[in-house]
């Protein structure tokens, strides 16, 4: 419940971060991919905004910064503040993020990824499909609005059919098999190196 899930996905973040050698990664290059309410959670992510104190304390770990070098956003829940953008699950989502059905307008403004991307956001990838009926496609476009606005690196792909919750939409699991996959790959190769994160 709120706002434990995003201390928790913050302190992953910087564990790996903190680990990256350890691990043959590089520390800087450390990206996180979240489909429907893990979209929305990964939104909060590179929001940079701690939203939540840490569950531990480790302060060699949390000098480190908790925010993405990149982020993908499978068919992500991403409003609660606009009514039009709102279906019968994405009320669930609201009820699950917020711990309530009904939160007040501060929380739905807090949680509202859109009204919080800034230029220093980081890379983001969107994917949805068209006739998505769970988190209708709207949310998805609302955020490639925000990320357009402020200049960050960002691309909408959305598949025309699909619907929803189809996970990684591999080989056979929808007429749109694998495309968004390669497409995505492709856009990570042509993203800029990034500087390594110490706060």
């Amino acid at each position: 419940l709120w706002p434990y899930f995003v201390a928790d996905a913050a302190r992953a973040v910087r564990i790996v971060r903190a680990r990256a050698r350890e691990l043959g990664i590089t520390p800087s290059g450390i990206g996180c991919m979240g489909f429907s309410a893990g979209g929305h959670l990964v939104s909060l992510l590179a929001s940079g905004r701690e939203l939540a104190p840490p569950s531990v304390v480790d302060t060699t770990v949390d000098a480190l910064s908790f925010v993405p070098d990149f982020v993908a956003l499978s068919y992500p829940f991403i409003s609660l503040v606009d009514d039009a953008l709102q279906t019968g699950g994405t009320k669930r989502c609201i009820k699950i993020f917020a711990g309530r059905s009904d939160p007040p307008d501060e929380l739905r403004q807090l949680l509202s990824s859109q009204l919080h991307v800034h230029a220093k956001h980081p890379p983001t990838f969107i994917w949805h499909c068209e006739d998505d009926r769970i988190v209708p496609v709207a949310q998805a476009r609302a955020m490639a609005e925000a990320l357009a606005a402020a200049h960050v690196p960002s691309e909408l792909y959305i598949l025309p059919s699909g619907g929803h919750a189809i996970g990684l939409a591999l080989e056979g699991e929808c007429e749109h098999s694998n495309d968004w996959l390669a497409r995505f790959f492709d856009w990570i190769r042509a993203l800029p190196p990034q500087a390594d994160h110490a706060s």
